[in-house]
């Protein structure tokens, strides 16, 4: 996993990095575009899932009572 990351994080750097010596706007927009992509490619972490807040974990508990006759 670290030697994956690792490998991601080189290429995202080399790609910002050859942004910042495009030479003309063509150049440019191509070497955008490829880092750009490289990011849309990775998955991004879910979105918060909604909840009902009447079936949380915290609340009031009911008696059980089997052990009274």
């Amino acid at each position: 996993m670290e030697a994956n990351y690792r490998t991601q994080l080189d290429e995202l750097m080399a790609n910002l990095q050859a942004i910042e010596v495009a030479t003309d706007a063509t150049d440019l927009k191509i070497k955008v575009e490829k880092a750009k992509d490289h990011l849309k490619a990775k998955k991004n972490k879910r979105s918060h899932q909604p909840f009902d807040p009447n079936d949380l974990p915290n609340k009031a508990l009911k008696p059980n009572n089997k052990w009274v006759t």
